[in-house]
């Protein structure tokens, strides 16, 4: 009995193992990485539900509330696991401003390889590129969009030229008639 458990145990972390290893492998391509970035997170400038029906149909990993983010500044937040990345969904109350980060795993995929990905997909304009903190280059750039307002991508990366994070948000034009339920 014990060695059809040792067995069974072995073969699920050689499986594990394996599965890990591809999702590695998808994560280290800037291409995937840039692709699963832009559909799930401009999903969410249309509707935060979207990245919650993608989550439930791939069955993401749900993690728990942080619970740093103050409530007064946010509603809906969502966060989850997947293939490496972190992905995360809130309203920033102030404008009603829907929010979405997909960040890779940490010095995989590197800023150039991913910018040129995500560029050759979307058109991207210079918002500012801000150079000033000690560990992280934060570059804004816009995607033009409908009339609902502006989608502003945020990349940051590392001064080794390492993607720590791609976060989307929509810049609205007019106030909201009503903030969403909380």
């Amino acid at each position: 009995m014990c060695k059809i458990i040792d067995l069974v145990l072995t073969a699920t972390i050689a499986l594990a193992a394996s599965t890990s290893a591809q999702s590695a492998a998808l994560l280290a391509d800037p291409k995937s990485a840039a692709e699963f970035a832009l559909k799930t997170c401009l999903a969410a400038m249309d509707d935060l539900a979207k990245v919650e029906a993608m989550a439930r149909e791939n069955n993401w990993l749900t993690l728990p509330p942080n619970p740093a983010v103050n409530p007064k500044f946010t509603v809906s937040k969502s966060r989850w696991r997947v293939n490496g990345f972190f992905v995360s969904t809130w309203i920033w109350v102030n404008g009603n401003s829907r929010h979405c980060v997909a960040d890779p795993p940490p010095k995989i995929i590197t800023r150039d390889e991913f910018f040129n990905a995500i560029s050759a997909s979307v058109e991207l304009k210079v918002v500012s590129d801000d150079k000033t903190l000690p560990e992280l280059r934060i570059e804004t750039y816009e995607i033009s969009s409908d009339e609902q307002g502006k989608v502003h991508p945020n990349l940051a990366s590392t001064r080794d030229g390492a993607v720590s994070g791609v976060m989307f948000y929509r810049v609205s034009t007019s106030e909201p008639a009503a903030l969403p339920d909380r």
